[in-house]
Parts: C-alpha cells; sequence; structure tokens
C-alpha cells in the first residue's frame, strides 16, 4: 500500500499521535542534557471523555462523525462534529477531538486548530523541537509537525498547505509529498490527506473522495488493491428508490394517495388535503393533485361525488359517468346494464309517508309532501304541508307579482301567460295580440307582424350553456317524462304536455329545467336546429357554433314570435327556407351542431341513439342537466 500523503491543515490522529511520541521524547533528551530549555510538556491525545462545550459545527448520529462529514472540525466522544478551535476540543478533518488542558498543554491555535503552549517568548530556547506563532501578545509553541503549522528550533511556523505540501513529521519541514490522489493512495481522500478508506465514516478507495457508509446506513467493507467501498442497501433515499419513502423508511412505489412521491423523497398524503395522487404515467405522476371531475369522460362506471365507482354494486350503480343510484334503499339490485333491477317496494303497503321515488320519506315537507305510500310532491310557493297536505295560498296581487293562472303566479313576460300585480293571465295568441312587457300593467297589445324583420344577428347573442347535474329532478320524475313524451305527438302530445303543466304545479324547478328541451328536434324541418337540440349541444361545441346555435334561435323567435296561435310552424319553415332571412344561421347551426352529435360527449344529444323517441331523449338529456 503506498504511503499516504499528509498535505493538509491537520493530521490523522494516529500520525499525530506517533509525532507527539517523537516530540516528547525529544523533550525528555532535552530535559537530561539539562539546558534548561522548556518545551511543550506532554503529547497530544485523544480526548477521553465528553466536553461540554456547544459551540459546534454540526450534530450527526452516534458514530456518523467523521473526515467526509466533518471536515474542517473534530469529533468529540458522543460523535458531534465540533469546530476544533476550543482548548478542550482542538483538531480537524474530522479526527477525533484533543483536549489540550488533559495533555499538559494551554491553547489551541484558532487557525490551525493545533494545540500549544504559551511561552513568555517563543524561541530556540523556549521551543527547541517546534515552531513558533503569536497569540496576541504571547508565543505560542506548537508541535511543528502540522502542515499548516510545520517548524522547529522555534523558527516561525511555516504553512505548507497553501503550495500543495505536507509536512515531514521527522524533519518538521515541508516535504515535496503530491496532492492526494489515484497516484499516490489506495484508500480515500479528505483535501490533500489520505485515509486507509475502511472506516465507516470514511471509506473509499483509489484516491477518491470519502464518503460516509454509517451516515447512509451501510457498511464500509474491504476492496481488493486497498481501501473499501460502502456496501448494503441503506437507508431509503434518492440513491436507491424510484418511489417515496414512507416513515417507517420502506421505499413504495409512491402511486398510492396515502403514500406518494418520487425520487426517493419523503411519501406525501394526499387524502388529508382531499388530493389524489397523479399515475405515474403523468407528467406530474407521483405528485398530489386535485382530482378531476368524474363524468362521462373518464368514467365507465358510476360517480359519487367526483370518485368514480366500478357502477356494479347494489349501493352504487351505474354507467358511462352518471352518478350513482343506491338500489339498496329501494331493496332491488344493480343490473348488468348499470340500472336498478327487481320490485318498487315503496307504496301504500309499507310507507305511511310518501314515495320519494323508491324511498319512503315522512311525508310533510313542502318539497316533499304526501302520505300513505303515494309518490312525493312539492308544495307551491309559500305553500305549506300538513298531514301529507298541501295547502298553497291563492295566488294574488299579494304574493304574485306577475300573473296568476289558478293558484301558480307565473312571470307574466310571454304571449301565452302575460300579466302582472297579480291579474288572471291572458293568452294573447288567441287574439292574434302580443305582450306589452314595457306596459304598467303587462297586457295584450296591438295586432302582430308574421313574420317581422330580422336584421343582422345582435353581437351578444349566443346559445347559452346549461349548467349540469344541478340535481333538481328526482329518478322518478325524469322516468314519469319518458312515460308520459314517448310516442305520437312527442314534446307537443297532450300527455307531454300534461306532464309539465303537472311540473309546474308540484317540481317547478325541474319544470324549468327541463322546459330548455321541449321542442322538435328540428325546428321545423330538417337541418333547422330546435331549441332543445340547441341547448343540448351547447357544452360540447365551440364559441363559434354556440354562436351559431343562437343566432338561429334569436332569428326564428324575433321573426315568428308575433305570428297569430297555430302559425309558428308555417312561419319558422318559411324564414328557414334558402331564401328566408334566417336561412343562414340556421344552415350554420345545423353544419356545426350536427358533426358534434357524430362522436365524442355530444352524441349523448343524438335523437338517433334514441330511435328519434323525444320522451327517452328526454329522460337522459333531462338526467345530464337536471337531475342528480
Amino acid at each position: 500500500m503506498q504511503e499516504p500523503n499528509f498535505a493538509s491543515s491537520s493530521f490523522g490522529r494516529v500520525v499525530r499521535l506517533v509525532a507527539s511520541l517523537v516530540f516528547m521524547l525529544s523533550l525528555a533528551s532535552a530535559a537530561t542534557v539539562g539546558c534548561g530549555r522548556s518545551s511543550l510538556e506532554d503529547a497530544i491525545t485523544d480526548a477521553s471523555t465528553p466536553v461540554t462545550d456547544a459551540r459546534v459545527d454540526a450534530r450527526t448520529d452516534a458514530g456518523t462523525c467523521g473526515p467526509s462529514t466533518c471536515p474542517t472540525g473534530c469529533c468529540d466522544a458522543r460523535g458531534v462534529c465540533r469546530v476544533g478551535s476550543d482548548v478542550q476540543a482542538c483538531g480537524s478533518l474530522g479526527g477525533k477531538c484533543n483536549d489540550c488542558i488533559a495533555s499538559g498543554l494551554d491553547v489551541c491555535d484558532s487557525s490551525r486548530k493545533v494545540c500549544g503552549k504559551r511561552v513568555p517568548e517563543c524561541n530556540a530556547t523556549s521551543c527547541a523541537t517546534g515552531c513558533c506563532v503569536t497569540s496576541g501578545t504571547t508565543g505560542v509553541c506548537l508541535s511543528g509537525t502540522d502542515a499548516s503549522a510545520c517548524g522547529t528550533s522555534g523558527a516561525a511556523c511555516t504553512n505548507c498547505a497553501t503550495s500543495g505540501q505536507a509536512c515531514d513529521a521527522r524533519l518538521r519541514t515541508c516535504s515535496t509529498s503530491k496532492k492526494c490522489d489515484a497516484t499516490n493512495c489506495n484508500g480515500c481522500c479528505v483535501g490533500d490527506l489520505c485515509l486507509p478508506g475502511t472506516d465507516g465514516s470514511a471509506c473509499g478507495n483509489k484516491g477518491a473522495a470519502c464518503s460516509s457508509c454509517t451516515a447512509q446506513g451501510t457498511t464500509c467493507g474491504p476492496v481488493a488493491g486497498g481501501g473499501g467501498q460502502c456496501q448494503g442497501i441503506g437507508r431509503c433515499g434518492p440513491q436507491n428508490c424510484g418511489g417515496c419513502c414512507d416513515a417507517a423508511g420502506i421505499c413504495t412505489e409512491g402511486i398510492d394517495s396515502t403514500s406518494c412521491g418520487r425520487g426517493g423523497e419523503s411519501c406525501n398524503d394526499c387524502t388529508g388535503s382531499s388530493r389524489v395522487c397523479a399515475p405515474r404515467d403523468q407528467p406530474n405522476g407521483r405528485t398530489c393533485i386535485d382530482p378531476p371531475p368524474c363524468g362521462p369522460a373518464n368514467c365507465a362506471g358510476c360517480c359519487i361525488g367526483n370518485v368514480c365507482t366500478m357502477g356494479a354494486q347494489d349501493t352504487a350503480c351505474g354507467r358511462n359517468g352518471v352518478q350513482c343510484t343506491n338500489c339498496a334503499g329501494a331493496n332491488q339490485t344493480c343490473g348488468a346494464t348499470g340500472t336498478c333491477t327487481g320490485a318498487v317496494t315503496c307504496g301504500p303497503a309499507n310507507c305511511r309517508g310518501c314515495c320519494d321515488g323508491n324511498t319512503c320519506v315522512g311525508g310533510n315537507d313542502p318539497a316533499a309532501c304526501g302520505a300513505n305510500g303515494v309518490a312525493c310532491r312539492a308544495c307551491g310557493v309559500g305553500g305549506t304541508c300538513t298531514t301529507g297536505t298541501c295547502a298553497n295560498p291563492a295566488c294574488s296581487a299579494a304574493n304574485c307579482p306577475g300573473c296568476c293562472q289558478g293558484d301558480r303566479c307565473l312571470a307574466g313576460f310571454t304571449n301565452r301567460s302575460c300579466g302582472s300585480n297579480g291579474a288572471a293571465c291572458a293568452d294573447c295568441f288567441a287574439t292574434s295580440t302580443t305582450c306589452n312587457t314595457l306596459a304598467n300593467p303587462r297586457a295584450c297589445g296591438v295586432p302582430s307582424t308574421c313574420p317581422a324583420n330580422y336584421g343582422a344577428c345582435p353581437a351578444a347573442v349566443t346559445q347559452p350553456v346549461l349548467p349540469q347535474n344541478t340535481n333538481v329532478c328526482s329518478t322518478a320524475s325524469l322516468q314519469n317524462a319518458q312515460a308520459a313524451c314517448s310516442g305520437a305527438g312527442g314534446h307537443d302530445s297532450v300527455q307531454c304536455n300534461a306532464f309539465f303543466a303537472f311540473l309546474a304545479a308540484v317540481e317547478p324547478a325541474c319544470g324549468t329545467c327541463l322546459s330548455n328541451f321541449k321542442s322538435d328536434f328540428f325546428d321545423p324541418n330538417f337541418p333547422t336546429f330546435g331549441k332543445g337540440l340547441s341547448a343540448c349541444v351547447a357544452p360540447f361545441v365551440s364559441t363559434t357554433c354556440r354562436r351559431s346555435l343562437g343566432c338561429s334561435q334569436d332569428c326564428m323567435e324575433t321573426s315568428c314570435t308575433q305570428c297569430p296561435l297555430g302559425a309558428g310552424p308555417q312561419c319558422r319553415a318559411g324564414v328557414t327556407q334558402p331564401a328566408g332571412q334566417c336561412s343562414t344561421a340556421s344552415t350554420q347551426a345545423a353544419t356545426c351542431g350536427g358533426l358534434a352529435l357524430l362522436s365524442g360527449p355530444a352524441t349523448l344529444c343524438s335523437p338517433q341513439a334514441y330511435g328519434f323517441d323525444y320522451g327517452a331523449w328526454l329522460s337522459t338529456v333531462g338526467a345530464r342537466f337536471c337531475g342528480p
């Protein structure tokens, strides 16, 4: 093994001990010949008892302090890295701290971190075998064997390290040793100091920089040719874990929301902030992110809030990203198609209140009123529910700013129901007039023009995007919508109109939401989009397409609103003909809207998917926009 190079600010503890013994023998020889000269009195030894000085460079686990973790200080008996300039903790390069006092010396040179002895005048007489430095006005005799303080015979100490040299411990002169590297060190290097490289806190070979295996949780094992290398898996960290390290120090994949992370970092618990762990194949994989909204785009099963489930459980049943249905609440089971199957159990035989779908409720809430197992109904505005019976106040000027249709208060702005201040609603269509909305009170006005002139589409006109999943319609109401509006007549059949009148009385919020879709699919003839179809596709098309849809509807409504009763369809057919004033806007709307129906999420709105059955279409579309 090659001889270590000691050209640094201090020696290892072994070299320091040998040099000190040689120095002590020289002192003894000087005392024998009786020349009267004084020098360092005792060898510089390692500290063997704990010290109480609180000044430290760093605190490390017991056994990890060494050259690689404490290169500028020294290690005390507790494994604490000290600054190395204290008289009872003196040293550097991660060696054991020296207690200068215990060694019979009285100073630790702060710049060189070497023990010494104060003398009145440092010279060849008082410091025969060492070299001299000054500390204030007092001379200090040092051993002269350190690279930062090399010399003998009381001469001024020389700093060999500044020129990349070591101090020859025998001659106490700067040597011509080369810098520590693979050419002169089989162990490992700390600066220009070559160490054996087999210590847990200073491990390495072939002149590489020393590593602390102990700090990594590994051990230093020998290698052929001298020196050593860290062996073992070690503590979980970036060096051995591509996922994340849990609290127990175990490397996990980092893909679970309770243990999320990558690159050997500490695992994060995303659930504490209501977040989820992104999948590893995403650009931000294995980091906590806000969960995406659950829906048809990312959930083949059904959604509980924003959590996607398989949709095959009785308590969470559904398909294609709809909100889950609890079949078990109605003693039903979840079928293979994601719908509840089995007999409906809520009814007079087992419910004293009223049935909200398949769930029996108390029946005394104005929003769900009924008794003896009948379907719940919503009482009117200001109504009360007593023993399952609604009591609605009479519609009048006292409680209705619009117009009254029986005990229902309507807005009073349309040609079918015109009026204000609690007056009876007037049907302006019946007299071929329009509702004068600027009058007070509102009333039917002068005879209408059919069709009215229509200029350019106003700049602000566009097809509104309705909110989805507003939860204003119950599952039972959507099922009733399909039953009432299927078959001949579609949206304008007697049964469908009666159903919407029923909703206006008992579930006004549901009726208002579903009324957005109450129209022909194509109004009145292909390819002109109807009002309901335009409202359905609006969330899934571009801003330009929504503009075309809005302008088409605005043109037809403005042109034909004033037409006499029964003349509306004929008017709309005329204005959308190739030469009609609404033909351009209607064609653009049909083109962009029709393309959206062919693929993507807007296929939900395609009448063809329901065999052009309006009732089936209304039930599904209504569930998306108005249902839970």
